[in-house]
């Protein structure tokens, strides 16, 4: 069992997508910094065509915390900015963590969906890294 969460992981959740009427995944691999129970979920520089920041903090095996994501610049959402709430478990291992986000929409309507977080090592394969 892992004792630290730092490390690198792969972040996917899914939302509505009110213009395109589908169910959407976004994904970042994200590094995770640790300081007592308190976590930092950074999007790798690079790597990733939006960024990812979220701020969490551990109790026991309850995650909890927000997130906000600036969308790809040249994307379909041109930069925009999401935030919301998240909360999280992590399972016994503590290489997974799933939940739920909360969040609102480009209309200001209020949005939810899952999202999970898994520990992919201390770095980025080299077949991610080799991508960018």
């Amino acid at each position: 069992m892992r004792s630290n969460l730092t490390g690198i992981w792969l972040s996917r959740y899914r939302y509505p997508s009110s213009s395109r009427a589908a169910e959407l995944e976004g994904q970042h691999y994200v590094r995770i910094f640790r300081k007592g129970r308190f976590l930092i979920a950074e999007s790798l520089p690079k790597i990733n065509a939006s960024y990812l920041l979220m701020r969490l903090a551990l109790d026991d095996n309850v995650i909890a915390g927000s997130w906000q994501e600036e969308t790809n610049p040249d994307g379909y959402y041109k930069g925009a900015i999401y935030h919301g709430a998240i909360q999280l478990l992590l399972d016994e291992a503590r290489n997974r963590m799933h939940g739920q986000w909360v969040g609102f929409g480009k209309d200001k309507e209020v949005n939810v969906g899952p999202w999970e977080l898994t520990y992919v090592g201390e770095n980025l394969p080299d077949s991610i890294s080799r991508k960018s």
